[in-house]
C-alpha cells in the first residue's frame, strides 16, 4: 500500500469471503460431480456414512473485521467465525472433516486419475486475494481476486474523490487487465435503502480519477463485491478521523495551521 495513503486514513474494512462450494466440489470430483443437485447429493450421503462435524470448511462463508490505524501504524485482524484476534484475512481448514475414513475416501476419490506433480490435497487457503488447495508441497490456485489493490485503489478514491463507497463504474486499466486475466467481475451491493438499485448517470468529478483512467457513479452501494469462478468477495470500509480521540481536549486541527 502507498506509504502516503496509508499513513493518512485509519479505516476498518468489514470482509467476507463467500466460496462457490458447488463449484469447489465439481473441481474435486469432475467425473461424479457434473450438477448443483449431484453435489448436494454427495455430500448429504456423505453424512449419512460418516458424521460430519463443525471444522468442515464446506457450505460456510468467512467474514472478518479488518482495523488499520494511521496513527500507530497498527492493523488488527478480527475473524467473526472464530471470534478471536487473528494474524491475518485467511481461514485454513479442510474441506469435509468427520468420523472414520472420510479424509482417506475423499483423498482417493480426488486423486484417482494422474495428477502429475499436482496433488489434490483436502486442506485450503481461503484469503480476500486468493483461494488455493494445499497438498504435499505445493499449492493449487482456484481463484484469485486482487483484494489488496482494490482496496489500496478505493483508499486512494476516498483521499482524491471524498468517497470510497460509491459504485466504480470504470476502473484504471491496469486493474481491468488484472480481472480478465483472472475471470473477475465486479457485482456491488448497491444502497436498497436510496430505493433505486439502478445506477444513476451522475458521475463524480474529479481530476484524479480523470487521470488514472476511472469513472465513478455518484450513488453508494452498500458493499463492494467481487465474484470470480469459485468464490467471491464483499467488503465495506469505513473511516475513522485518527485526530479525534475522546480523551484529547484540544482538537487536532490547530497544530495543521
Amino acid at each position: 500500500m502507498h506509504k502516503s495513503v496509508a499513513s493518512s486514513l485509519s479505516y476498518q474494512a468489514s470482509v467476507t469471503i463467500e466460496p462457490n462450494w458447488y463449484q469447489i466440489l465439481r473441481w474435486y470430483f469432475p467425473e461424479e460431480l457434473k450438477t448443483d443437485v449431484d453435489v448436494r447429493d454427495f455430500v448429504s450421503k456423505l453424512a449419512k456414512r460418516f458424521k460430519l462435524d463443525d471444522e468442515s470448511l464446506y457450505g460456510k462463508a468467512f467474514a472478518f473485521d479488518e482495523f488499520s490505524d494511521a496513527i500507530s501504524g497498527l492493523s488488527l485482524t478480527w475473524s467473526r467465525n472464530l471470534k478471536q484476534l487473528v494474524g491475518d484475512l485467511e481461514m485454513v481448514g479442510y474441506l469435509l472433516t468427520g468420523s472414520g475414513g472420510l479424509r482417506d475416501e475423499l483423498y482417493e476419490k480426488a486423486n484417482t486419475k494422474d495428477q502429475g506433480d499436482s496433488e489434490r490435497g483436502l486442506l485450503l487457503s481461503l484469503k480476500p486475494n486468493s483461494v488455493a488447495v494445499i497438498g504435499g508441497y505445493s499449492k493449487i490456485s482456484l481463484g484469485r481476486i486482487p483484494y489488496h489493490d482494490i482496496v489500496n485503489f478505493l483508499l486512494r478514491v476516498q483521499t482524491q474523490a471524498g468517497c470510497a463507497d460509491y459504485q466504480i463504474k470504470k476502473f484504471p486499466q491496469i486493474l481491468q487487465e488484472i480481472f480478465d486475466r483472472d475471470g473477475v467481475t465486479y457485482a456491488p451491493h448497491l444502497d436498497t435503502h436510496m430505493g433505486d438499485l439502478d445506477p444513476v448517470e451522475e458521475l463524480i468529478d474529479s481530476e484524479w480519477l480523470v487521470s488514472v483512467g476511472a469513472e465513478v457513479y455518484r450513488q453508494r452501494v452498500e458493499r463492494h463485491r467481487f465474484e470470480t469462478p469459485m468464490y467471491a468477495v464483499s467488503f465495506s470500509l469505513r473511516f475513522f478521523n485518527p485526530g479525534i480521540r475522546p480523551w484529547n481536549e484540544i482538537d487536532e486541527s490547530v497544530w495543521d495551521r
